[in-house]
């Protein structure tokens, strides 16, 4: 298995201009929860040159069909059924996720801009991870909850010490 570089994950799809949101766990971390993850979950807008970006950016992290030994070489039409994909990479596991559970897809999601480093991407809210969470209610995801709410009252209280709402 591969060591996961979320970073590394993020830049490619950064620098090949894939328009896209962080869900999951690393969404969850990005906004301060101690979540523990060994993958990135992204959604992307859903259509035909957003597909071919994304093709593109997965071919440059050398991506393969989780569990499989063979890189591909992908294209956008790889993508247009929308489903859930999985991916092993030189940075580690990629999960392509077109639609999460309770919060819909690309264009109905609520997000927020964050940094990692240098780098600036958009990810799902922590109240939409945490829907998400629940609406899936699978035993790790329940596990993950009580993390989660900690970390929405610590950024809540931190709006509220900056004079944010």
């Amino acid at each position: 298995m591969t060591e996961f570089d979320p970073e590394r994950l993020l830049r490619a799809l950064v620098e090949h201009e894939v328009d896209f949101y962080v869900v999951g766990a690393v969404a969850a971390w990005l906004q301060g929860s101690p979540a523990v993850t060994l993958d990135l979950d992204v959604m992307p807008r859903r259509d035909l040159d957003n597909a071919d970006r994304l093709a593109a950016a997965l071919n440059s992290l050398d991506a393969r069909p989780l569990g499989g030994e063979a890189r591909v070489e992908l294209e956008g039409a790889d993508f247009l059924g929308w489903q859930m994909q999985r991916f092993d990479t030189d940075a580690g596991p990629l999960d392509i996720v077109p639609e999460a559970a309770a919060i819909g897809g690309f264009e109905e999601v609520a997000t927020v801009a964050l940094s990692l480093g240098d780098l600036s991407v958009r990810a799902i809210t922590i109240d939409a991870v945490i829907a998400s969470k629940e609406e899936l209610g699978r035993p790790k995801d329940i596990a993950a909850l009580p993390a989660l709410y900690a970390a929405r009252e610590a950024l809540r209280q931190r709006r509220e010490s900056m004079g944010e709402t």
